[in-house]
């Protein structure tokens, strides 16, 4: 063998010692959990999560429309949608360094929520979920041995924050139930200037605005739309101090979508009561809705000209 290929052999060989070397360490911490441990194959299945806070349970069971808390109150659908996407897409990073275990356990009790995922009566999963809110970092732990670092791959907000939430936070703010295919009328009433009041009744084969003979049919479906979709910016539990300003009325096909929201002026953030619950609403929130009838009017176009 030629001095070259000495060298040579020499070379592979400490070549190969680094390989399996590196093969060896990457079995360490790295390999030693499955970074899909949280996740679930199948959301689809899943009926019914429970969510324990402290001393308070959420009991979220799917129906119809998504999922109602404790039989009582429709879930948040946005925060469902990110709540599916954790129980499916949830990645694990890497566990806590020993130092960092007890202070994430701590955090988790303190703070998190302990979730139980179920398909009928199947548990599906069960663990805590929380983080911490000064690093911006999500911790999900099945007991206190382990604590894992854990994200969602492209949501970028911190997002042990969804489990830090109470019931309030995870209830729905869609104040209005109906749509613009259920609706049968609509009444707003402007409590300090009445000239302002109009309505939206439903004549077959369409709507109606009484007052305007010549109805504008595309702002007619646009408005019902912008009041399906309105949200309100808190949950609160306050009483109005001041004289009311607007009320809003649905009578829908069902009747338990029926709501009469009545709202109370404010330089800054908005207060609206129903029968069930108070919101505070941002102005920007409300400005769609607070139209004239005249907003309803067609607007006559050259096609229009030689009408009666």
């Amino acid at each position: 063998m030629t001095k070259k290929n000495i060298i040579l052999s020499i070379v592979l060989v400490v070549l190969i010692s680094i390989s399996v070397g590196l093969g060896f360490w990457q079995k360490g911490p790295a390999a030693q959990f499955d970074s899909q441990l949280f996740a679930l194959e199948d959301i689809n299945q899943v009926d019914r999560i429970v969510m324990t806070r402290g001393s308070e349970v959420m009991d979220c069971r799917a129906f119809s429309q998504g999922f109602l808390i404790n039989e009582t109150y429709p879930m948040d659908q946005n925060l469902m949608l990110v709540l599916a996407s954790v129980l499916q897409q949830a990645r694990i990073q890497r566990p806590l360094s020993t130092q960092q275990q007890p202070e994430g356990w701590k955090l988790l009790q303190d703070k998190g929520t302990f979730i139980q995922v179920y398909a009928g009566e199947t548990l599906l999963r069960e663990f805590w979920a929380g983080g911490d809110a000064s690093l911006q970092q999500s911790y999900f732990a099945q007991d206190q041995e382990t604590i894992y670092l854990v994200n969602l791959p492209g949501y970028s907000s911190y997002l042990g924050g969804l489990f830090e939430l109470d019931i309030s936070g995870w209830r729905s703010k869609n104040i209005f139930q109906s749509t613009w295919r259920s609706i049968l009328s609509f009444n707003m009433e402007n409590l300090q200037d009445p000239q302002k009041n109009f309505r939206i009744d439903y004549r077959d084969p369409f709507f109606s605005v009484p007052g305007i003979q010549k109805l504008d049919s595309n702002r007619v479906i646009n408005y019902l739309q912008t009041l399906g979709a309105m949200r309100a910016y808190q949950l609160v539990d306050s009483s109005p101090q001041d004289e009311p300003w607007l009320r809003m009325t649905t009578v829908d096909i069902n009747e338990k979508r029926n709501v009469v929201l009545t709202l109370y002026r404010s330089d800054s953030l908005i207060l609206g009561t129903t029968e069930e619950q108070a919101y505070l609403f941002q102005p920007q929130q409300i400005a769609p809705l607070i139209q004239e009838v005249d907003y309803f009017r067609r607007q006559e176009g050259p096609e229009d000209q030689g009408e009666d």
